[in-house]
C-alpha cells in the first residue's frame, strides 16, 4: 500500500508551481521598472530646473551704519521663487570667510521684465557673529551668494 502522488498529479503540481513563480517574478520586475521610471523622471526634472537657475549679482552695498544690500537679476529660464534659500558669505578680498548668513528673497524674481530684479537686504546685526563687529571702515570685502549651486560674488567697500 504505497501512498504516493501519481505521476500525472506531480506534473500538474510542477506546472502550477512554475506558473506561480513566473507570475511573481513578472509582477516584481514590472513594479521595480515603474519605480525606476518615476524616480528617473523626477531626477531629470529637478536637474533641469537647477541648471536653469541663473542669476547675476549686480551690486553689493556695505553700509556700516545699517545694512548689506545685494541687488540681483534673474538670467535663467525659470522664475526664482521666494522660497529659494540663499547662502551669503562675507569674505576678505583674499577669500577668507568671515561669516555666513542664510536668507530667502522677499519677493520672487521672474524670468523677464522688471520683476526679474531682486534685492536682498539684511541688517549687519543679523548674522552670527555680527558682521558689524567684523567689518572695518574703508576696507574692501567680498560678498558671495549661493543658491542651489549657482554662485555669484561681488565686492563692496565698508562705509
Amino acid at each position: 500500500m504505497n501512498k504516493t502522488i501519481t505521476p500525472v498529479i506531480s506534473v500538474i503540481l510542477l506546472i502550477m508551481l512554475t506558473i506561480a513563480v513566473s507570475a511573481s517574478a513578472w509582477y516584481w520586475v514590472n513594479s521595480m521598472q515603474a519605480n525606476l521610471q518615476t524616480n528617473s523622471a523626477q531626477n531629470i526634472e529637478s536637474t533641469t530646473q537647477a541648471s536653469n537657475l541663473k542669476y547675476t549679482l549686480i551690486s553689493v552695498t556695505c553700509n556700516l551704519t545699517g545694512n548689506i544690500t545685494i541687488q540681483l537679476r534673474n538670467d535663467g529660464e525659470t522664475d526664482i521663487s521666494s522660497t529659494e534659500i540663499f547662502l551669503i558669505k562675507l569674505m576678505t578680498v583674499e577669500g577668507a570667510e568671515l561669516g555666513s548668513y542664510i536668507t530667502t528673497l522677499p519677493t520672487p524674481m521672474t524670468k523677464s521684465g522688471a520683476a526679474s530684479y531682486g534685492v536682498i537686504t539684511f541688517p549687519l546685526s543679523a548674522p552670527t557673529p555680527t558682521w558689524a563687529n567684523l567689518m572695518q571702515p574703508v576696507l574692501r570685502y567680498q560678498v558671495r551668494t549661493d543658491v542651489e549651486g549657482a554662485v555669484q560674488s561681488g565686492f563692496c567697500t565698508a562705509r
